[in-house]
C-alpha cells in the first residue's frame, strides 16, 4: 500500500509543488505555533492546547488545498477538452496546392 500511495503522490505532484506544499505547511505551522505561543498558558495544558491546534490548522489548510488542487485538475481537463473540441479553420488552398505539387 505504501508503494502504491508514493506512486500517486509522484503522479500528480511535480516535485517542485511537493517542496513547496511541505515548506508552506512548515511555514504555517511555525508561524501559528511562534504567535499562539504568546496567549496559551504555560505547563503541560498549554503545551497540550497548542498541539492540538496546531494540528488542527494543518488539517484544516490541508482540506483547503487539497479542494484548490481539485477545483484546479478539473479545470486543466476541461480547458484541454475545450481545446480538443474546438473546429480547426480548414487548410487555405495555397496550402492545399503546395501538397499535391510535391
Amino acid at each position: 500500500m505504501t508503494g502504491d500511495r508514493q506512486g500517486w503522490v509522484k503522479r500528480s505532484l511535480e516535485p517542485g509543488e511537493r517542496m513547496g506544499e511541505i515548506l508552506f505547511g512548515l511555514i504555517m505551522v511555525l508561524t501559528f505555533t511562534l504567535t499562539a505561543g504568546l496567549s496559551v498558558r504555560e505547563g503541560p495544558e498549554g503545551v497540550h492546547e497548542l498541539l492540538v491546534a496546531a494540528i488542527g490548522c494543518n488539517i484544516a489548510w490541508g482540506i483547503i488545498d487539497g479542494v484548490f488542487y481539485v477545483m484546479g485538475a478539473l479545470f486543466e481537463k476541461r480547458c484541454g477538452r475545450r481545446r480538443a473540441r474546438t473546429p480547426r479553420p480548414p487548410p487555405s488552398r495555397a496550402s492545399s496546392t503546395r501538397r499535391s505539387a510535391a
